[in-house]
Parts: C-alpha cells; structure tokens; sequence
C-alpha cells in the first residue's frame, strides 16, 4: 500500500467518526433480559474507566470503583491504548480534557442535588476546568491533524508499523470523537461550575 493510499484511508475514515458505544444500565432487570442487557453492555476488556485522581490528587476518593463517576453511564471516560506512541501520547491528553469536563458536569449535577460533600470540590476543579476550555480546540485540532497526517507519516518512516495503524485509527477516531463532544458542551459546564465557586 502506497503512502498516498494510506493516507487516503485516514482522512476518510477521519470523515466517518463516530461516538464510541456506551455501556447499558441493567439495574432492575432480571432473568433473561439481564443476561440479555449485560452481553450487549459488555465492554472492550482493553478499556478501564478514567481515574478521577489523574486531573488531581485530592479526587483520589473517587477512584474507587463504587464511586468513580467515570465508570458510570452518565459520566463515562474509557481509556484505551492504541499502539502507536503518538497516538497514545494524544490520547492520555484527550482523556484528561473529556475527564475533566465529564467530572465537572458530576459536580454540578450532585450539587444541584444538594450533595455538599461534592460541592467542596468545585473550587479544586474550576482552574483545572478552565485550563481544559483553553485547550480544547487547539486539541482537536492536534487530533485531526494526527489522523489526516501524523499517523500515515509515522507508518511510512516505519512500514514496521502498518500492522498497528488500524487499531490505532480506531482508538484515535473513538477519542475524537468523543473529544469533540465535550468540546461542544465544555463552555455551558465551566460557567456552571464557576457559579458554585466563585
């Protein structure tokens, strides 16, 4: 395959991105339609929920599974690891801005529900949140330009390579186009962040 080809097939596939599945929520379900809702919820076993104690160490009561609001349906961040050291390298940055919005958005829900105990936290994150605003263009657009260029050069400096390029492209498209996402939704949380820690 020429590199003309390959890199053909990374901005095509970089037009058709599309948001990652999200797990279902089988609470409630019971017999055959929870064996049904948990064989459709089951998850890329290469894929772990984002630790909240990564965006700061004072989150670190939140790792825990029971609750890391990461690992749940409203809030989810999954992490994986594409195989290509630039392409992870982008993606350990793209998880941590869409971790940072997803717990912003945490705190705000919860404080909305009066749980004071979060509402302490919106003073730790609103710089943190702040900065990821800033950043987030300029990420996605790292992100593209890693897509439509980046990864086919990389293959093409070492065809060694080319074997992890499909894997990667998958990983990198999933955390676009999640990232992306956030991107849309990251200024509404960050004023309604700033609102509970002024």
């Amino acid at each position: 395959m020429t590199f003309k080809m390959m890199a053909s097939l990374f901005t095509a596939a970089a037009l058709t991105v599309s948001a990652p599945a999200l797990a279902k929520d089988c609470t409630g379900l019971e017999g055959k339609d929870l064996k049904t809702c948990e064989k459709e919820s089951k998850q890329d076993d290469r894929s772990v929920a984002y630790m909240p104690s990564k965006l700061d160490g004072s989150l670190s009561a939140y790792d825990a599974a029971e609750k890391n609001p990461f690992a749940t349906d409203a809030y989810r961040v999954r992490v994986t690891e594409a195989g290509l050291t630039s392409v992870d390298g982008y993606l350990e940055k793209a998880f941590r801005l869409q971790a940072t919005m997803q717990f912003a958005k945490f705190v705000v829900d919860e404080a909305g529900k009066g749980n004071a105990d979060v509402l302490k936290l919106a003073p730790t994150l609103k710089p943190i949140v702040e900065k990821a605003i800033a950043d987030a263009q300029s990420l996605v657009t790292e992100g593209q330009a890693l897509v439509t260029t980046g990864v086919p050069n990389e293959i093409k400096a070492d065809p060694k390579l080319a074997m992890k390029g499909p894997k990667a492209l998958t990983a990198l498209k999933d955390g676009l186009a999640a990232l992306q996402a956030t991107v849309t939704s990251a200024p509404e949380i960050g004023k309604s962040l700033a609102a509970l820690a002024p």
